[in-house]
């Protein structure tokens, strides 16, 4: 495994040594705790909640509902409540294992005294067909749009000193 493609891509800059580095696990209180939802069907855990002691209507959710077959369904959800204000969001994914294909979708909803909703979705799907990319008419490079937004320095370099083809050191 470690001499695959997608090891040295993924664990590029990242020894062993971080990867044991249970450091953070230490810093966690003997009195936290999580609860923890098991699939009586599935025998699996089903859903681990990390609930703010302070409020019991804020929380973290780690979710799968894998029920047999070639999808295995992942999420994430959390809600905060601070008052009247309430936020909650929630990405699925799913992976399907005979075809490769994930799909993503996501919501977030904030409520009180903002307003906010927003929601994504994503099919990625393998494809034996090249791909062709074209460079858009009248398009910019990154410094470019950061010095149309005004934030032209925030990178250290001017964009007129850049040319499409540029890179920064």
């Amino acid at each position: 495994m470690a001499s695959t493609k997608i090891y040295k891509l993924l664990s590029a800059g990242v020894s062993n040594k971080d990867c044991k580095d249970t450091s953070d696990i230490d810093k966690i209180k003997d009195s936290s705790t999580a609860d923890v939802w098991v699939d009586t069907h599935t025998k699996l855990i089903h859903k681990v909640r990390f609930s703010d002691s302070a409020s019991k209507d804020t929380f973290f959710d780690l979710n799968q509902d894998y029920q047999g077959g070639s999808t295995i369904p992942l999420s994430v959800n959390f809600t905060t409540k601070d008052g009247e204000d309430v936020e909650t969001g929630n990405i699925k994914i799913n992976l399907d294992t005979n075809t490769s294909a994930v799909s993503i979708t996501g919501d977030y909803k904030a409520t009180g005294s903002t307003n906010i909703t927003g929601n994504l979705s994503m099919d990625i799907k393998p494809s034996s067909t090249p791909v062709s990319v074209t460079r858009p008419e009248k398009s910019k490079n990154i410094m470019q749009l950061l010095d149309d937004l005004g934030l032209g320095g925030l990178m250290g370099a001017s964009p007129t000193t850049l040319t499409p083809n540029s890179t920064l050191q």
